[in-house]
């Protein structure tokens, strides 16, 4: 995989990417055949990961982390580590069900309660 621009953000690495870079980069995660872990980081994450080392580890572990608030937007261009755009994980995941009726790779559904996945899954195709 290729090594991707980041910034540290008190301690919290967030990739300089673009919908368009991390969709390309949810490609190459697809076409690898392995998994993979994205993070999408938000002002409450960056401060919980202040103090929550194990929920940091996690996090810096991450193959990408997207900037997703305009906090964290906000607060990389006043620290001089300007990022690209903001990367929603809800785009990401509507992104991610389009390349995948488009392009044929599955997606899991993981449900806290029996049905959750079901219902999920359902409420997307519809």
């Amino acid at each position: 995989m290729r090594d991707l621009d980041h910034i540290s953000l008190l301690g919290v690495k967030i990739h300089r990417v673009d919908m368009d870079g991390t969709l390309a980069l949810v490609r190459d995660f697809v076409e690898s055949g392995r998994p993979h872990i994205i993070v999408t980081a938000d002002a409450s994450s960056v401060m919980r990961a202040q103090r929550d080392t194990e929920f940091q580890y996690l996090v810096n572990a991450a193959d990408l982390v997207t900037p997703d608030g305009f906090g964290v937007i906000k607060a990389a261009a006043v620290l001089g580590s300007p990022l690209i755009e903001r990367v929603s994980g809800v785009e990401i995941a509507k992104e991610m069900c389009r390349m995948s009726a488009e392009e044929g790779f599955s997606i899991y559904f993981l449900g806290a309660a029996p049905g959750v996945a079901e219902l999920a899954a359902q409420n997307l195709k519809a």
